[in-house]
């Protein structure tokens, strides 16, 4: 029974991340450098709020897409917001010993850093929070699907 709790626990949050995702109100991303330690280390998983929902301010960690000098998108990365500019935010790395060059701007921004899962660089995560949430449902359906008694 105990089991049992804890599966329907989790299937439950990875169902809400899921659905926010899908709505566009959260999004889980996975961080491959180490530009922001020791806050967030390569290998975490950073979970953001869409900028709709929470406005970015000095010192909160966004991650937005940057773009290369003709303007096309090249990466998306996630550093915090040090400064204003005229043009946009100033963002850091908090390893880095300098700003950005982009300074990006409320539409470069895909959303405000809430908080890390720690250490996920071990785990596979290639299939992307749906298929961890799809994984996850089918799972559960096979674990509660009523056992056929042979007679």
């Amino acid at each position: 029974m105990k089991n049992t709790i804890w599966l329907v626990f989790l299937g439950l949050i990875v169902a809400g991340f899921a659905s926010l995702a899908a709505f566009d109100v959260a999004r889980v991303s996975y961080v491959m450098t180490g530009s922001m330690e020791p806050a967030i280390n390569a290998g975490d998983l950073v979970v953001t709020i869409n900028d709709e929902y929470r406005s970015p301010v000095v010192g909160d960690v966004v991650i937005y897409q940057g773009t290369s000098f003709d303007g096309e998108p090249i990466a998306n990365f996630t550093h915090r917001i040090v400064d204003t500019a005229a043009d946009g935010w100033v963002v850091k790395g908090d390893a880095n010993p300098i700003a950005d060059v982009q300074h990006p701007t409320a539409e470069d921004v895909l959303g405000v850093a809430v908080f890390r899962i720690p250490g996920i660089n071990s785990l596979d995560w290639s299939l992307g929070l749906y298929g961890l949430g799809a994984g996850l449902v089918v799972f559960l359906v096979w674990w509660f699907w009523p056992q056929r008694r042979s007679r």
